[in-house]
C-alpha cells in the first residue's frame, strides 16, 4: 500500500509479506536476491548543526537586529536542506 515518499524519515519499519515459487531453487534465488535488494537503500545521515557555526548565525542575526525565536523542538526538513 502507498507509493515511494522520499523526504520522510521514520524512525523504524518494518516490511512484511510471502516469498512463494514453484520450485525451492526459484524461492532460494528471490529470497537472495531480496536480502541483496533491501541492503541497497540509500542512507540519509543526520544534519547536525556545528555549535561554532550556529552561534556566529546567532550573532549576525543580533547584529542586524533580527529577533531570535528559538524552537521548541527540532524541524524535520528534507534532506534537501542538508
Amino acid at each position: 500500500m502507498g507509493g515511494k515518499d522520499f523526504g520522510i524519515s521514520p524512525g523504524e519499519g518494518e516490511l512484511s509479506f510471502t516469498l512463494r515459487a514453484d520450485e525451492e531453487k526459484d524461492l532460494a534465488e528471490l529470497e537472495q536476491w531480496l536480502r541483496r535488494t533491501v541492503t541497497e537503500a540509500d542512507p540519509f545521515p543526520a544534519t547536525v548543526n556545528h555549535k561554532e557555526c550556529a552561534e556566529k548565525v546567532f550573532r549576525a542575526a543580533r547584529d542586524l537586529g533580527l529577533q531570535l525565536v528559538p524552537m521548541a523542538k527540532p524541524w524535520r526538513l528534507s534532506e534537501d536542506f542538508g
